[in-house]
């Protein structure tokens, strides 16, 4: 005995309205998962950007491989700058004050700190530059040892 033939159409009103329901909920998820990605991207974009101008920044103020960076955010400004980056304190404390005064005679250093603080005692004396910033971002100032502050050419 065969199915009447409004039996195949409704299996079939039945498969498009699932397909199309289907197709609803995926464009709902991507646009969560869209709406979910975009914050960290632009905050990745922003960090990106900030970074790569404090690096030209010190670039062009002598600080160039090798050389060395230390202070508030000095891991990735030594990884955009190409530098090594070292600190005195804290989980990297790999090097005393001593040792950044002794490695500012023989390398370009770099002292970042946040905008209008007083940099360690080794480098009250060098020349200090703004760095830029991007909204959002505070700002920084750069301590450059004096033997690397004329631009390489």
């Amino acid at each position: 005995m065969r199915a009447p033939p409004w039996t195949a159409a409704r299996r079939s009103a039945r498969r498009r309205l699932a397909t199309g329901l289907l197709a609803v909920l995926l464009a709902a998820h991507l646009a969560v998962q869209y709406a979910v990605l975009i914050g960290p991207v632009d905050h990745s974009r922003s960090v990106r950007t900030q970074f790569t101008g404090i690096a030209t920044a010190l670039h062009g103020l002598g600080v160039r491989p090798p050389c060395l960076v230390t202070g508030r955010e000095y891991v990735p400004i030594g990884y955009f700058t190409g530098c090594s980056s070292r600190q005195p304190r804290g989980h990297d404390g790999s090097i005393t004050e001593a040792g950044l005064a002794a490695a500012a005679r023989t390398v370009p250093l770099a002292v970042v700190v946040p905008a209008g603080r007083t940099p360690p005692a080794y480098a009250r004396d060098w020349p200090a530059t703004r760095l830029p910033t991007t909204p959002g971002r505070p700002p920084l100032d750069a301590y450059v040892s004096p033997a690397t502050t004329a631009p390489a050419g």
